[in-house]
């Protein structure tokens, strides 16, 4: 309990106590920024685009890390933005040596993950269905084991991801990247508030939603 010293009643704490146990601080959440780069996107030219075709107009980098925002040495990774209706050279990112094992090179995986999922949900699905009325059928039952197989490897990889990611960001590296091209211009989503202030400035009327903290204006974060 606690002693006084019986002079200018200054409260002492006693060794025996228990000792106090240190506050935790709350988890940090990564904002994550949009930035567009280009003239605004119309109806008209987006309905164009589709028709006829458009040009693409990928963003000007730093010199900062996509992923942990220090300064990349000149070090560039290729970024394949291209997707399912839209095949587009890659573009070179800055990445950091530290950095080269874990930035994503592209979204083709996730993309293959997710349509192994929905295979595996709805080849159970359906081989379920109907084994209730031919118990007995091999081909439904074979149906059944590959749809399981497809399922439980697609959520393995997810879980398996979202693992690494989590402690990947609690260290500071922001991997949610992710690079989509659109008519005359392009959008990237990131957390790296570094790499926002990096397009920003070599982008000249770039746009990025939401705005930045304003503790961090005129500010480049190493």
């Amino acid at each position: 309990m606690p002693l006084s010293d019986g002079g200018e009643g200054v409260m002492v704490s006693s060794p025996f106590a228990p000792p106090t146990p240190p506050k935790s601080s709350p988890t940090r959440r990564s904002t994550t920024y949009v930035v567009e780069v280009g003239p605004p996107l119309s109806f008209r030219k987006a309905w164009a685009g589709q028709m006829v075709g458009f040009h693409f107009h990928f963003p000007r980098f730093g010199v900062h890390c996509a992923c942990c925002g220090r300064d990349a040495q000149g070090r560039t990774q290729p970024y394949d933005p291209s997707t399912d209706r839209l095949n587009v050279s890659p573009v070179l990112v800055p990445v950091c040596f530290d950095c080269e094992s874990h930035f994503r090179r592209s979204t083709s995986a996730i993309t293959i993950a997710a349509s192994g999922l929905v295979v595996g949900v709805a080849g159970t699905g359906l081989a379920m269905s109907y084994l209730q009325k031919r118990p007995n059928d091999s081909f439904l039952w074979g149906m059944l084991g590959v749809s399981l197989l497809i399922g439980v490897a697609a959520i393995s990889w997810v879980v398996d991801q979202m693992t690494k990611e989590k402690s990947l960001i609690s260290s500071g590296h922001h991997v949610a990247f992710g690079l989509v091209p659109r008519p005359d211009g392009a959008v990237l989503t990131t957390g790296n508030i570094t790499l926002v202030k990096d397009l920003l400035r070599t982008n000249p009327g770039a746009r990025v939603k939401p705005e930045l903290p304003a503790e961090s204006d005129g500010k480049v974060i190493d």
